[in-house]
């Protein structure tokens, strides 16, 4: 996952090269802008790792506690806006720096984030009384897919494990696009998984720093030995975003693998009717590029 980094006291100059063009509708990305408000506190003295030599991946985690002033919790999505901006502090990474909601991936992962990230245990074996927040359990990384019904993780790493609560029939949300998180059932969070409402606000969530098997924001090259201009785009979408928020979002977003290059990013500009095929068809639809006569 590539690190955004935010200049926005830097104005974009057109004359930079090379160049990317961004479609952007995303809520997420906006709400970086205006989350920075928040009076946000953690529940636990910093980052976590999931040491190798104890069965972990080698990532980095942390339970980010808002406390009880629900005026302050965060729906999903500003919590994964929040995590990406997140610094794993004296972590020492060197590569993939960028947070994101935490992506649980096995039983052992499972175990690992209940008792130690949010309960504040021992590992392996935990021993000590349950000392993590009470109530609703954390917002983590995954969410329902609205065009397959299907589950997936932020990071789009395989979804081939779930801990979902059984009592309560999870996932048993009426819409197709929840999101998810820790059941919260009282004293220990072990009941597992819930699916809440699009919109939906909690009080905590985990944040996960490690490479994973993503490959990252969907970005599209318009290659010119394809009759392209060369330019990347990218098409996010979500509803409720303006089109001066999009526009400077977009011209401080930062090409995952290119950070500290000098880009030129904006919103699409389409200048001909084959970009407008290219947009409309493959940056939005994902049609294969070069079209064909189907």
């Amino acid at each position: 996952m590539g690190k955004r980094t935010w200049h926005p006291e830097k104005t974009p100059h057109p004359e930079k090269t090379p160049h990317r063009d961004v479609v952007l509708f995303s809520l997420p990305i906006v709400l970086v802008f205006c989350l920075l408000l928040f009076n946000v506190r953690t529940s636990f003295a910093g980052p976590v790792r999931w040491d190798p030599d104890q069965g972990g991946n080698g990532h980095w985690y942390e339970l980010i506690d808002l406390g009880s002033d629900t005026g302050k919790w965060v729906t999903w999505e500003e919590a994964s806006a929040l995590a990406s901006m997140r610094e794993c502090e004296d972590c020492g990474l060197t590569e993939c720096t960028e947070g994101y909601l935490a992506t649980i991936t096995s039983k052992e992962e499972y175990d690992f984030v209940l008792h130690v990230v949010v309960g504040h245990q021992s590992w392996p074996d935990p021993q000590e009384p349950w000392a993590g927040p009470q109530g609703h359990g954390p917002w983590i990384g995954g969410r329902e897919d609205p065009s397959t019904g299907g589950w997936k993780w932020v990071t789009g790493e395989p979804w081939d494990f779930a801990a979902w609560n059984g009592a309560y029939h999870e996932p048993n949300g009426p819409a197709d696009n929840d999101v998810l998180a820790l059941y919260g059932a009282k004293p220990d969070w072990s009941m597992g998984w819930a699916d809440y409402e699009w919109g939906a606000i909690r009080g905590t969530y985990v944040i996960e720093w490690g490479c994973t098997e993503s490959t990252g924001p969907d970005i599209i090259e318009w290659p010119k030995d394809e009759g392209g201009n060369g330019h990347f785009y990218l098409y996010v979408e979500a509803p409720g975003i303006t089109w001066e928020a999009a526009r400077e979002a977009a011209e401080n977003f930062t090409l995952p693998g290119h950070e500290g290059e000098e880009w030129y990013s904006h919103l699409v500009t389409i200048t001909s009717q084959e970009e407008n095929r290219f947009v409309l068809y493959t940056v939005v639809g994902k049609t294969k590029w070069p079209l064909d006569d189907q």
